[in-house]
């Protein structure tokens, strides 16, 4: 959980400095494992086992996908082209899902959220 809450803080600046860099594949490259991360956190949320490779977006959607249709097509309209307001704007409506998993995650296994802190870190690079 800590590792994945870290994760996503440090992908969520990271997009924010290339943006800030104009190095636009790599914002939208470092948008898709916030996106990924996020999924994640759902499987955590249902107790369930994320097969494949970090990173990898096999069996995440179709037939083998044990997300919601809901949840899917959340994940779909967080597409993003290369324009860097675009990809800001994403990660902006992102950002109440990660807030939601934290403190759901953060609940499951008993530990601190830190919400506030996530919310002053977040809004630095948002």
């Amino acid at each position: 959980m800590e590792r994945w809450r870290g994760k996503l803080l440090a992908f969520i600046h990271e997009t924010y400095r290339a943006i800030m860099r104009e190095e636009r594949l790599y914002a939208r490259a470092n948008l898709d494992k916030i996106r990924w991360l996020i999924v994640l956190g759902r499987y955590m949320e249902m107790g369930e086992h994320l097969d494949g490779p970090y990173g990898a977006w096999t069996k995440i959607e179709g037939k083998r996908s044990k997300l919601e249709e809901k949840k899917l097509n959340l994940l779909n309209k967080w597409g993003s082209d290369r324009n860097c307001h675009e990809i800001m704007k994403t990660m902006r409506v992102m950002i109440p899902e990660i807030i939601r998993l934290n403190a759901c995650l953060s609940s499951l296994m008993d530990i601190e959220p830190n919400e506030d802190q996530m919310k002053k870190i977040i809004k630095m690079a948002t």
